[in-house]
């Protein structure tokens, strides 16, 4: 089940923009707002949502939780499947465009995890360089 919000920039004003965001729960809960903020912050980040849709930045206040009503019919149950297929495959793109960001440092993670003999200065450089976590960190969100 998933808790949907849709996030605002436009602080009670009456809008029809926003940015639909689902996460894992079945309410309205604190774990459930926390974790949609952290997603809706990821995707403004990552650029995926504009830079301009929240000129005063991005908090708790601009999600705005959407109950979720009941299908009663075959019909909205099949829209709900096509909903959750396509959320399925947004996620699955988006780890394998993280997979392939990290492509370049699998040999170093690999050395790091065996630790069998020091890093070399080109890996110590690699290491040093802020690309290098982000993508670690892109890589690990996505697959999680």
């Amino acid at each position: 089940m998933a808790v949907t919000y849709v996030a605002v920039s436009k602080l009670g004003e009456p809008t029809t923009d926003g940015v639909l965001v689902e996460v894992k729960g079945n309410n309205d809960t604190k774990n459930a707002r926390k974790a949609a903020l952290e997603k809706a912050v990821s995707l403004w980040e990552e650029g995926r949502i504009s830079r301009d849709a929240f000129p005063d930045g991005l908090t708790d206040a601009n999600l705005v939780h959407v109950p979720r009503t009941p299908s009663t019919t075959p019909e909205l149950d099949i829209v709900e499947g096509a909903r959750q297929l396509l959320e399925l495959s947004q996620a699955l793109l988006v780890e394998s465009e993280a997979r392939v960001k990290a492509e370049p440092y699998r040999e170093l993670v690999a050395t790091v995890l065996v630790g069998e003999r020091p890093l070399t200065n080109e890996e110590c450089e690699k290491v040093k360089d802020k690309s290098y976590g982000k993508t670690i960190e892109a890589f690990a969100i996505a697959c999680a």
